[in-house]
């Protein structure tokens, strides 16, 4: 079997020869009862070629190559290893390699053991049964031999292939000197080829003389070297380097010398650099640079010196922790943001994007526990389902009635109303303190619908058919009403910014703007609302839409932005003005119309040119147009003017107000309708040249209000004014009452006997329900604030002093009235009066006034007693009380004073309020109600401990309460106002 090398012409074979020589070293040692060594025609010694079987075109058999069989000299015995008389000797071939040579006997009377002829046997083993390698794929087992000692037995194949036997016999990996296939130069003459060994590892096998004449260069045999590198050049081998240089013979070419180790240690790098500076960090390592950002410690091939690499950012959804590892900083918590659903705590909660880039569920409020109802998460939202008799009003609130409080007079209320709509023949009016007024007949009548929770400002108004529309207002409040405007319930409108107008393209589509250019806009009629950029930090005032994708909105300092597709991006135009835009309305997708300052706007190609016309005589509030050429815009102090010719003329036209105009609309060419200031309502019916005023109800103020059941009752007031209803408020009549002197106070015993005190004495009365009122002679020309009567002869009337005392009794229900004389407070105005009803002797009645004065008689008033303590100084309005010893007194700075002793003392009750109390009323024991200026309204639940503040749609004084029980009341104050309730104000 051959095992030649080949020549230098012939390196592609190199692989295969070496593969054949190892193969042939193998035989020989796979063959131990050979009697001779193998001759495989080897090289001799001066490296002439000695085998004669030809090659073609000069080619000769090149060098062997072989692995030892053995180290020469070696003896080893022949199997069985104890008791055989043969060994054999290691001895060198012709070829060089190593191997066993025959069998050998000893000499008569010994044996082999451990390859050595002995006469006696002698332990080479401990203890029986111990292993060893008996070469790199064999094992041998102590055993107990023939000659009785312990003995390694015959080697038995062990270990597999690529495994090498080493220690106590343990099979391990080998560990490859070289590559399959390798070939190297061992000197100048001799050449070196990777072969493998018994156990499958590859080895360097012995050096073989390069044929004839030929040197090893370059791992191959050839006739003359050549240059392998550039002359000083250097380059790295592993951590050493090595330097081109050139070889003197016989092989005088360049080739690279070395390798070298780099001076203290360091590692050769780049081409063949020993560094010479400080490492800043250890080659490979890694480090977080920043919290999202991470560096890697790198050799520098120009240097030789390791350090930090610029800094690489993590992932979108990454951040930097430990060894510079970038790891997730989140996992989507949920699949699609805006997707809702009930949290584990069963409150409602929506899919957000982080801020992080992953989404997150986002929980909700919880869902508010409801009285007389339950609300309980559906589908992600607070789903409130009302008790049976009771109304769902707003998000979270069942009530007997969704309109806490109802505006029965006047109509509009004295409000100021800031925006209006319509639908058909209907219109809508919203203002101040959430007020909503509606008509059923293009603005001829009026009555006030609905009431906004809380009292809230209301800015803009939209209906899209006669039951369905949306109010805004202050604090970011959206409402939506499914019944006309009579019951209002919040959306969720995601900003506490003011909202000022608002638009929609249909019942599902719409769009709200307000203060600090604040847009939000729904899909879902108003379920969700989510907000939009509109470039602008800016009040917007006015937003109009023509269709789901195209829209303007207006507002502080001439802005004017439209948009062509719902709002996804706001485009501003240039207005042509830095006033405030008031109001901007379009009349189809080219032609709009804008009002504000002393400026009307006008467009007909969408906004993409505004014109200006200068508006010297009027401050511009609401405009609209009904085509290209005319419009009418109105404004302050009850200016309306109008154009035909758009723009180029305007006309003023007669309105017969002086209040500021907010709105207007037409709901046809011909029919308009405007707004504004104190609840003016004003139409017309030719295109805006005459209008007229549409209000209804009495506007001078109440004082004085007194109700004898749910339905029968009647309220007083300025100049003689007496108004009476038989259905609870639902229509108020005026009465004649004789007088036009201011009047202040009223009672009625029953629904036909009643008397109303006022200025300069006036006392008036009526026995038929106020059918007819006659004078009564009251003995005093001082003005009269407060009458009682406990029953329907005895009566008491008090007021300022003229006469020398401020209190008046009358024993025959009016017929006859007398000072009476009460000790100690001549000089002071008593405001008001209450008497228990009376029996027998026994009278009791107190009067309260100014300066905190109290006074209590139990005798009708014959005596007058002063409490000890009145609990303050300030001047007290009202007073009643609720059995013969409890009972309350109102006045100033918010006062509340109580008594339980019959008002022997008092004592002050906390209220939130500053404002001045001048009615009170209890319903019941333990409900009871205040009012005063400012719109006050108190409440106290718990027979006057506690007192709270309750919104009412007013912002006008109250002067007088009454209530039928504790759910069904009335209130009444200045500007003719009177709200009703029919839920206790709640």
């Amino acid at each position: 079997m051959p095992r030649t090398l080949p020549s230098a012409h012939h390196a592609q074979t190199i692989v295969l020869a070496v593969a054949l020589a190892a193969a042939g070293c193998a035989s020989v040692q796979d063959q131990p009862d050979a009697t001779t060594p193998p001759d495989d025609g080897g090289i001799a010694e001066d490296g002439a070629d000695n085998n004669d079987g030809g090659e073609a075109d000069g080619e000769t058999d090149g060098p062997e190559a072989c692995l030892p069989q053995c180290t020469p000299g070696e003896r080893v015995c022949v199997d069985p290893a104890s008791g055989d008389t043969r060994f054999r000797l290691c001895v060198t071939a012709s070829d060089g390699c190593p191997v066993w040579g025959p069998p050998t006997e000893c000499t008569p009377g010994t044996f082999c053991e451990e390859g050595r002829c002995v006469e006696t046997c002698t332990d080479t083993c401990d203890p029986e049964g111990a292993v060893r390698c008996g070469s790199v794929a064999e094992r041998q087992t102590c055993v107990r031999g023939p000659q009785g000692c312990l003995v390694w037995g015959t080697p038995e194949p062990w270990c597999g292939s690529g495994l090498r036997c080493t220690g106590a016999a343990e099979c391990v990996p080998c560990e490859h000197e070289c590559s399959e296939g390798e070939i190297r130069c061992a000197s100048s003459r001799d050449i070196r080829a990777c072969a493998a060994d018994a156990a499958g590892c590859r080895l360097w096998a012995a050096p073989v003389r390069c044929p004839g004449t030929e040197v090893c260069w370059d791992s191959r045999c050839t006739a003359a070297c050549y240059d392998l590198c550039a002359a000083g050049a250097r380059r790295c081998l592993g951590a050493e380097y090595q330097t081109c240089q050139r070889f003197s013979a016989p092989t005088p070419c360049l080739a690279w010398t070395g390798p070298f180790p780099c001076p203290s240690g360091r590692s050769c790098v780049g081409e063949g650099i020993c560094p010479t500076c400080t490492d800043a960090c250890t080659e490979g390592a890694a480090r977080c640079a920043t919290a999202t950002s991470h560096q890697r410690c790198e050799r520098s091939p120009a240097t030789g010196c390791t350090a930090w690499t610029t800094a690489v950012s993590c992932d979108a959804r990454e951040r930097c922790e430990g060894d510079g590892t970038c790891v997730p900083i989140c996992t989507d918590a949920c699949p699609t943001p805006g997707a809702r659903e009930c949290g584990p705590d069963g409150a409602p909660r929506r899919c957000v994007v982080g801020a992080l880039g992953c989404t997150e569920w986002v929980s909700d409020a919880a869902c508010a526990p409801v009285a007389n109802g339950s609300n309980v998460c559906v589908d992600g939202a607070c789903s409130l389902t009302c008790d049976g008799g009771f109304l769902r009003c707003g998000p979270a609130a069942c009530r007997t009635s969704c309109t806490p409080w109802a505006q029965q007079n006047p109509a509009p209320p004295v409000e100021d109303l800031a925006a209006i709509d319509f639908a058909g023949n209907t219109v809508w009016a919203v203002g101040n303190y959430g007020v909503v007024a509606r008509s059923d007949d293009a603005g001829a009548a009026w009555r006030n619908v609905g009431f906004a929770p809380d009292a809230t400002h209301l800015r803009g108004v939209e209906f899209v058919d006669a039951d369905l529309g949306w109010a805004v207002g202050d604090g970011g409040v959206v409402l939506r009403s499914v019944d006309g405007g009579r019951n209002w319930a919040a959306q969720a409108a995601g900003t506490t910014a003011n909202l000022r107008s608002v638009s929609f393209a249909d019942a599902s589509r719409g769009w709200a703007v307000g203060d600090g250019g604040t847009i939000i806009a729904t899909t879902d009629g108003g379920a969700t609302w989510t907000p939009q950029s509109s470039g602008v930090a800016s009040n917007l005032l006015s937003v109009h839409f023509v269709s789901a994708s195209t829209g303007w909105a207006a507002g502080a300092g001439g802005r004017i932005l439209r948009t062509s597709n719902g709002g996804v991006v706001w485009v501003p135009q240039t207005s042509g003005t830095t006033a405030d835009i008031q109001s901007v309305r379009f009349v189809d997708a080219n032609v709009g119309w804008a009002a504000g300052g002393n400026y009307v706007l006008r467009t007909t190609n969408g906004g993409a040119a505004w014109t200006a016309f200068y508006r010297s005589t009027i401050w511009c509030l609401g405009v609209r147009g009904v085509s290209d050429s005319t419009a009418t815009v109105v404004g302050q102090s009850g200016r309306i003017e109008a154009t035909t010719d758009g723009g180029a003329i305007w006309t003023a036209r007669t309105t017969g107000v002086t209040s500021h105009l907010n709105a207007i609309a037409f709901l046809d060419a011909s029919r308009a309708v405007v707004v504004g200031q104190a609840g003016t309502a004003i139409t017309s019916p030719n295109s805006g040249v005459t209008w007229v005023d549409r209000r209804s109800g009495i506007l001078d103020g109440i004082r004085a209000i007194r109700f004898v059941g749910p339905l029968r009752g009647w309220a007083a007031g300025l100049s003689g004014r007496i108004l009476a209803t038989s259905d609870g408020g639902a229509a108020w009549t005026p009465q004649t009452s004789g007088t036009t002197r201011n009047l202040a106070g009223t009672w009625f015993v029953d629904a036909n006997r009643g008397w109303a005190v006022g200025d300069a004495g006036t006392i008036v009365a009526t026995s038929n329900g106020g059918a007819a009122w006659s004078v009564q002679a009251s003995a005093t020309v001082s003005n009269l604030a407060g009458v009682h009567f406990p029953d329907a002869s005895n009566g008491w009337a008090v007021g300022s002093v003229a006469g020398g005392t401020p209190v008046f009794y009358t024993p025959d229900g009016g017929g006859t009235w007398q000072a009476m004389v009460v000790p100690g407070v001549p000089a002071v105005t008593m405001s008001g009066v209450w008497f228990n009803p009376c029996s027998g002797a026994i009278c009791r009645g107190w009067i309260v006034g100014t300066g905190g004065t109290i006074r209590y008689t139990t005798n009708y008033g014959t005596s007058w007693q002063t409490p000890t303590a009145t609990g303050t100084t300030q001047t007290l309005y009202g007073v009643q009380f609720v059995n013969d010893t409890t009972g309350f007194a109102v006045g100033a700075g918010g006062t509340v004073v109580a008594t339980t002793n019959g008002g022997a003392t008092w004592t002050v009750r906390g209220t939130a309020v500053t404002a001045t109390l001048f009615d009170i009323e209890f319903a019941s024991v333990t409900v009871g109600y205040a009012v005063g200026s400012g719109a006050t309204l108190l409440k106290t639940t718990d027979g006057g401990t506690s007192w709270n503040a309750r919104p009412v749609p007013t912002g006008r004084a109250l002067r007088g309460v009454a209530f039928a029980d504790a759910s069904v009341g009335w209130v009444a104050g200045d500007s003719g106002t009177i709200l009703a309730t029919r839920s206790g104000g709640e």
